[in-house]
């Protein structure tokens, strides 16, 4: 991401791959939060962060293309898909109920 925001923002074209592979994307804001409700909570062990939808790295691009109103810009297909790259790495998420004394 921070490729395409330096790319796009400058006015520059972004070689990218197909951008089919799906991705579990998360804001870091809602990682922060969830991370904050895990640490307050009663679970125990490995806890999975994520969003738990699986979305495509060409349309993240694009959502990322239209802030600047420059998908013209974004070359998918120029650079090789990575062969060893999953196709998909989509997250279960931990179901987490914070257990803080202000909630009550």
């Amino acid at each position: 991401m921070p490729y395409l925001h330096a790319q796009l923002g400058n006015g520059l074209p972004a070689d990218l791959t197909t951008g089919y592979q799906l991705r579990d994307f998360l804001d870091v804001a809602a990682a922060g939060r969830k991370l904050a409700d895990a640490s307050q909570s009663a679970v125990q062990g490995p806890v999975n962060i994520c969003s738990g939808q699986a979305l495509s790295v060409r349309a993240l691009a694009e959502r990322i293309a239209d802030q600047y109103g420059r998908r013209d810009l974004l070359n998918f297909g120029a650079r090789p898909d990575n062969l060893v790259d999953p196709a998909r790495v989509v997250g279960i998420p931990t179901p987490i109920t914070p257990n803080r004394e202000d909630a009550r």
